[in-house]
């Protein structure tokens, strides 16, 4: 039975609520809640009966009435209510922004409006009424961060007021002076509405910060390192009219604690015209990425020449010691040196030095950090600025003497090595070859050997000539015995420069081997004979896509690739007891565990296997698929896990780098086996069109809406495996209405076909010339030529009755007769019956040697090629 009737006053402030009339309950409780279902930027106060129910008067204690919902007698008290809620945002808890009432089970909401009114709520949950409530009645909306360089405002998908009234634009921001970090800002458009932040998330769960102390926000800046994609390092709210900053810095691997940094005097900007990042910030950030990652900065200013130093945590990682080169029997010829030496298990971040208070990056060309060095030794010849430097690495990638270039740090010879000269004096030869380096590079004054104990000029160069060509032989060796068959695609590596030099020349019987470093199960190892049925049907596509990018021709996606791209390592941190032959870690990366634990990173417009960064190196396998046969006009790639046949988590999704936005939102995607992307085969074909995944939860599909980074569910094909999409029409119509709404014009485009293993069709155009190696056919006489030659092959048409669909069913059919409901990770094979060899030497043999030339680049590309015609004289697998 209930108790009495509450007369609700909203209006309470203060740790205790005090609503008059309480006192007409006995025995009403209110308790105070600042955890909400984990988020904790709220205030909700709980008005309640111990086991009892009470009646609550729709007229409050301020006049408001409530309306709908369990109000829906005007005038007439809700009887039989367990409990009454009054939510507040922490920002301001002075102005109520929901209620809640509470009937046996069933929890209704109400906005205010005119009145407190349920229908504005109804179709929300209980965070979604407050995030959308927040923003109207606070101006303040959530800010999502996606990853270490990209955050978006937190679209809940029927929130109207975070939809539709405020956007994020990302826009490029001065990085940090002096090292690798990157600064990405987010303007915040709001007409003037004077935008405060509520709360913000990873990922759509919540995090520790608390953003609530300042007022509106006008950006906010993401500062992030290159071998860590996942968690920014710190993050910048910027207030409007320039006020200060508030600073946070991330504590763990997961995205969700941080702590919050006093910018003592506002150093970590100047203030003179616009405000340019000091090296202060580099400083701290420094600081953060040794205490969350052990990755440390080598300070190779003058000044630090003996001593520890690190960050504030770990102040003796470093060690600074002098030494000095010296010349047996000679005791007046010597240089000095500083030696760097590094704690074992740390990992080289970047590398820096001051120059009038001003902090200058040292880049190693060739060499990506974070890397594993043990020692770094400096010789000074222009007073505060290193002039040459030696990398003590187990990576032959990192190796070596480094001069000053332009822009970057290049591997040199200089004749000699640290063991020559660190624990015993060198000889006359040797002292002249050092000596000649660092005199180019400023060193003047050094005194030359004795007449009768050195090399003539002549002698001098021609040897040095020598060393450097045999020293630059045996780093290409050691560096193309671990590299892998087909370069990798995207971020997963520097890729290769037009200032590199050109890819070693290599016999075809000197296959590169695997990676040391890397021990997953699909690493492809290339072996003697045939090429193995483990490369599927992709090999032609990986083995020309290798060819092309060794030559520095730009691929699909405008990287480079080619021999400078090492294989990422499998496990962090490297030791360093590895035998003479180990070329890695060249970048390992920092924090991760190599599990799919955190999610992997889905690269909607990739065409190309792309390792994921943050899974330890592990490999994102993309397939052209054809199950069911592809809707013609249209191509589709699969995108699978390195772990074959095992579920994996999906993180985020992204197109050029930008992370995408889903209506609804959907990641985190968990038990995932495989990802399909459909592109257009003609116009602009780099556009991802439409997704299918299934997950836990059953067949998902979304569609591009805006050629931007907004996806939609496909309502008609919600629940539809894809075959049974593609036999009844809706994928082609849908496919069709994407390409429509994007903008997308086909025109008339000669497709050259190919019959595949299944008798579908398997567009060359799509899968190889489509993708910018040489341009598109109407446009290029390569192409054009390669369209129109080669033998002539029945073009398989994709079934368009129902006497046809019947006839390709098979295709769709497993083993024991059962349609698939979902696409599985497949590998294309060619049957005996079935070998392309015909038809792939008859499109290579219409084109002219020179065009060979042209698209393969260079002797090592060719004999590639030429190995692989050889081996398709007879059947794969």
């Amino acid at each position: 039975m209930s108790a009495g009737v509450l007369t609700l006053n909203v209006n309470c402030q203060g740790p205790k609520c005090d609503c008059p009339g309480n006192d007409k309950i006995p025995g009403l409780e209110v308790k105070k809640e600042t955890n909400i279902g984990g988020v904790t930027n709220f205030i909700k106060y709980t008005h309640y009966l111990e086991g009892r129910t009470f009646k609550l008067n729709t007229t409050l204690k301020d006049g408001n009435q409530i309306i709908g919902g369990f109000a829906a007698k005007r005038g007439q008290p809700v009887e039989a209510v367990k409990e009454v809620s009054v939510y507040y945002w922490d920002g301001n808890n002075a102005k109520p922004i929901l209620l809640g009432i509470k009937k046996g089970e069933d929890t209704k909401y109400y906005s205010k409006g005119s009145s407190w009114l349920h229908t504005p709520v109804a179709h929300l949950s209980e965070q979604e009424a407050l995030d959308e409530h927040n923003c109207q009645k606070n101006n303040a909306v959530v800010f999502d961060i996606k990853n270490a360089h990209s955050g978006h405002i937190l679209k809940e998908y029927k929130a109207n007021c975070m939809n539709k009234t405020r956007k994020i634009e990302s826009e490029t921001s001065p990085n940090p002076p002096g090292s690798e970090y990157i600064a990405k800002a987010h303007i915040i458009r709001d007409n003037d509405r004077d935008t405060r932040i509520s709360r913000v998330t990873y990922n759509g769960k919540p995090t520790d910060i608390d953003p609530t102390k300042h007022g509106p926000a006008s950006q906010i800046r993401l500062y992030s390192y290159p071998g860590s994609d996942s968690v920014p390092l710190m993050i910048e709210f910027k207030p409007s009219n320039n006020r200060i900053s508030r600073w946070f810095e991330s504590t763990d691997q997961s995205g969700k604690e941080w702590l919050e940094v006093y910018d003592s005097g506002n150093t970590f900007y100047d203030n003179v015209g616009t405000p340019q990042p000091t090296s202060k910030l580099s400083e701290k950030l420094d600081e953060v990425l040794c205490k969350r990652h052990d990755n440390v900065t080598l300070d190779l200013s003058s000044s630090r020449t003996n001593g520890s130093y690190c960050c504030g945590t770990h102040k003796s990682r470093v060690n600074v010691s002098e030494g000095s080169v010296k010349v047996k029997g000679e005791g007046n010829l010597s240089t000095k040196y500083y030696k760097h030496s590094m704690t074992p298990g740390t990992q080289l971040a970047g590398i820096y030095y001051t120059v009038g208070g001003q902090r200058k990056n040292i880049k190693l060309h060739g060499s990506r950090f974070p890397t594993s060095v043990n020692n770094v030794y400096a010789f000074y010849c222009k007073g505060d600025r290193p002039s040459l430097m030696y990398v003590d690495s187990d990576s032959v990638m990192t190796k070596g003497w480094y001069k000053e270039g332009s822009g970057e740090w290049r591997w040199t010879h200089a004749g000699t090595k640290p063991e020559n000269f660190e624990s015993k004096d060198l000889d006359c030869k040797q002292w002249q070859k050092l000596k000649k380096y660092l005199k180019d590079h400023g060193c003047g004054g050094l005194l030359d050997c004795p007449e009768g104990s050195k090399l003539d000029e002549g002698e001098l160069k021609k040897e040095l000539e020598k060393e450097e060509k045999e020293a630059v032989k045996e780093r290409e060796k050691k560096t193309n015995q671990h590299q892998p068959l087909f370069a990798i695609q995207g971020s997963a590596g520097r890729g290769r420069q037009a200032s590199d030099p050109e890819p070693p020349k290599t016999k075809t019987d000197e296959r590169p081997a695997s990676h040391d470093q890397t021990q997953s199960e699909n690493t492809i190892k290339p072996s003697e004979g045939p090429p193995s049925r483990e490369l599927g049907g992709q090999l032609l596509n990986k083995l020309l896509t290798t060819s092309l990018e060794e030559s520095g021709t730009p691929s699909s996606t405008g990287n480079y690739a080619g021999p400078n791209t090492p294989t990422p390592p499998k496990t962090t941190p490297p030791t360093t007891t590895q035998g003479p032959g180990f070329i890695g870690p060249t970048f390992p990366i920092v924090g991760t565990k190599g599990s799919s634990g955190a999610g992997v990173t889905i690269k909607l417009d990739s065409r190309h296997p792309y390792f994921e960064y943050e899974n330890g190196g592990d490999m994102v396998n993309i397939t052209s698929y054809h199950n069911p046969p592809l809707v013609k006009g249209y191509n589709a790639f699969q995108h699978t896990y390195s772990h074959r046949g095992k579920s994996f988590r999906i993180k985020d999704f992204t197109v050029g780098g930008t992370s995408q936005i889903f209506s609804p939102g959907v990641t985190p995607v968990e038990d995932v086996k495989s990802v399909m992307v459909y592109f257009s085969s003609c116009g602009k074909e780099g556009i991802p069109l439409m997704l299918y995944f299934k997950d836990k939860d059953g067949h998902k599909w979304y569609e591009n809406m805006n050629k931007g980074d907004g996806w939609h569910a496909s309502r008609k094909l919600t629940k539809i495996p894809p075959h049974k999409a593609y036999r009844n029409g809706i994928l082609k119509s849908a496919l069709e209405r994407t390409k429509q709404n994007l903008g997308i014009n086909c025109g008339t485009t000669p497709v050259f076909e190919l019959e595949n293993t299944q008798g579908e069709t398997d567009y060359i155009e799509d899968s190889f010339f489509d993708n910018n190696y040489f341009g598109r056919s109407q446009n290029n006489p390569t192409t054009a030529s390669l369209h129109s030659s080669g033998p002539p092959t029945p073009k398989a048409k994709p079934p368009d009755s129902a006497t046809d669909d019947n006839k390709s069913r098979g295709a769709d059919r497993d083993q024991l007769g059962q349609e698939p409901e979902e696409p599985q990770p497949t590998i294309t094979t060619h049957t005996e019956t079935q070998a392309p060899a015909q038809a792939v030497t008859g499109v290579l043999k219409s084109a002219a040697g020179s065009v060979l030339w042209t698209a393969f680049g260079s002797t090592s590309s060719t004999l590639n090629l030429m190995t692989l015609l050889g081996s398709l004289r007879r059947p794969l697998g």
